[in-house]
């Protein structure tokens, strides 16, 4: 095996993942590895506002142990098993790299998607708030389940790769299938599942952002798979083959405490983001006045602030008469550690004094 830590800077922070080959890789495998990796997260950690460019790698470099500094990546002869690099993109407005420090590597499932492939294109340019690791891993889980049956086997996983065009460098599929199945009954659970998601947040990346590109849509939406409609289909109160049933029951769901990763469509869009901007901006408040319901203001309508609470007097103070404050202040205590000093030294001149006249009466020195 041959290990490296890639770090990148993205949207003013530092990532650094860890990239494991077969062997020393190709300067072409490095760019094609590094920019199948860093294309994902980029699009998964894009803040709202900011266009869907992608991943460019312009160029590499590598911190040599010898020299104690950072040099150029030419050719792959510079790579050492366990080296950082650093990869720099083509600056621009949205981008620049700014010096900070490399965070520790984590632990990565390596793939690349191959050169030429339309998977690497943007049929989908993503706008708005990028979709939570939640929302993905479900999309993803339904797209491999897509007979509804209730859990996600190896071939089912083996497909998902093959429509994502996502080829493993070192772990292979059955690897990966290994590590996702924890109780070793060959079928994968919704909750085995996230558990794997967690740890390798890459490999659901990958899986949902390259199927979408080429035409794929089974990870656009819950509802673009079968198992995603059956469930939207669903009367409430009642999940027919949900994920966590690995065997077709019907369990009840009680829908003042709902399944996590499992929205119920009983409300209408707008009472249901009604809900939630009441839940998230007006939480229960003693005082009335201040927490004015937002259930009654109409979606689209701006909510008034609430009341500002009045500043203190002895701390409302204009801004010059904040500095002019703070330079009294400042010139008060360098007053008073002159004064000390000066005091100190006045001190030590008289027990001088006292010494030396010691001396010349005959007392002589201690």
């Amino acid at each position: 095996m041959f290990a490296l830590s890639c770090a990148v800077d993205l949207f003013g922070m530092k990532h650094n993942a860890k990239l494991e080959f077969p062997s020393c890789p190709t300067m072409t495998e490095l760019i094609n590895a590094v920019e199948s990796q860093f294309d994902v997260l980029v699009r998964s950690a894009r803040p709202a506002g900011y266009p869907d460019v992608p991943f460019k790698a312009q160029t590499f470099q590598v911190y040599d142990a010898i020299l104690l500094r950072w040099v150029d990546v030419y050719t792959a002869a510079q790579l050492s098993h366990g080296c950082q690099l650093f990869v720099f993109q083509p600056p621009s407005i949205w981008h620049s790299d700014s010096q900070g420090i490399i965070p520790e590597a984590k632990d990565n499932v390596t793939w690349m998607t191959p050169a030429g492939s339309p998977r690497q294109q943007r049929v989908h340019m993503d706008t708005g708030v990028a979709p939570g690791l939640a929302e993905k891993l479900r999309c993803v889980y339904y797209d491999m389940d897509c007979d509804g049956k209730g859990f996600a086997t190896y071939e089912d996983l083996r497909a998902a790769f093959a429509r994502a065009d996502m080829e493993t460098v070192y772990a292979t599929v059955s690897e990966l299938f290994v590590l996702a199945d924890e109780n070793r009954d060959g079928e994968l659970a919704y909750d085995e599942w996230i558990r794997f998601a967690i740890k390798y947040p890459n490999v659901v990346d990958g899986l949902y952002y390259r199927v979408r590109e080429g035409g794929g849509a089974g990870a656009a939406a819950p509802h673009a798979t079968p198992a995603g409609a059956a469930l939207l289909r669903a009367p409430p109160g009642l999940l027919p083959n949900t994920p966590f049933d690995k065997r077709g029951q019907r369990p009840l769901v009680d829908l003042g405490n709902p399944l996590p990763f499992f929205p119920h469509h009983t409300a209408s869009p707008a009472e249901e983001y009604r809900r939630q901007t009441a839940a998230v901006l007006n939480p229960p408040s003693p005082d009335p006045a201040i927490a004015a319901p937002l259930e009654s203001v109409p979606l689209g309508v701006a909510t008034p602030a609430p009341p500002t609470p009045p500043f203190p007097a002895h701390l409302a103070h204009t801004p010059r008469e904040s500095a002019e404050l703070s330079f009294e202040r400042a010139k008060r205590r360098a007053d008073e550690a002159r004064a000390a000093k000066a005091a100190a030294e006045a001190e030590e001149r008289e027990a001088w004094d006292r010494l030396h006249r010691q001396h010349q009466q005959g007392g002589g020195y201690f």
